[in-house]
């Protein structure tokens, strides 16, 4: 069982000791090699860029999968050929992602990243425990099962197995009002779901056993 994480850096999903566990082959790749120092011993890590092609990789991989890394992605039809590239005929990719189509992550996109990341301590305190560094956000094909977006994935050569929109999200915790707001407007949502205004979105795609 082989597993690769695209943009894990200093915070890789699975923890070593379930890999070790598990005997799993778990690779973590990203661009910034001081990410992944902070990830800790024992992890198999590369330092790659995935928006430009990788070329013919050296291993292939039953699953590829990546949380909160396609915000980050300025050229995602090279993202996804690349993932395409690395997965075994028949294997999985999963990913996790936000979605520009709210006000969080929308003003995430287009303030200057000095202040986005000020007005997100302000109402995330927690997050400065973390151990990652702050990276530009393009949110390019971010977005829940719209049909523009469900036909720009097709179009990558992979099979779409899942495809889910989520609502709702706790940004406004520490300030008055905004949380009932946001509580009525995601019961509505949950209601009349439109995947035009998800928060965040789950995707499974399957690289066929032909490709």
């Amino acid at each position: 069982r082989s597993i690769v994480e695209i943009g894990a850096g200093a915070n890789p999903l699975l923890p070593i000791s379930f890999v070790e566990d598990q005997q799993l082959v778990y690779q973590l790749i990203d661009f910034s090699g001081e990410e992944l120092a902070k990830a800790g011993p024992g992890y198999q890590i590369q330092v790659l860029d995935f928006q430009q092609p990788i070329g013919s990789p050296q291993q292939k991989f039953d699953l590829v999968i990546a949380q909160m890394t396609l915000e980050h992605i300025e050229r995602p039809a090279v993202f996804y050929g690349n993932v395409k590239l690395l997965l075994q005929p028949g294997g999985h990719a999963c990913l996790f992602f936000a979605t520009v189509t709210n006000l969080p992550m929308m003003l995430n996109h287009l303030l200057p990243d000095g202040i986005s990341h000020r007005l997100l301590m302000l109402v995330q305190p927690f997050r400065k425990n973390e151990k990652h560094g702050k990276f530009p956000a393009f949110y390019r094909w971010c977005y829940g099962p719209t049909r523009k977006n469900i036909s720009r994935l097709q179009s990558t050569g992979l099979d779409i197995e899942l495809y889910r929109g989520y609502f709702g999200h706790s940004y406004y915790r520490r300030l008055p009002i905004l949380p009932w707001l946001e509580k009525k407007k995601t019961q509505m949502l949950l209601r009349f779901p439109n995947p035009n205004f998800c928060t965040y979105a789950q995707l499974v795609l399957r690289l066929p056993k032909t490709a």
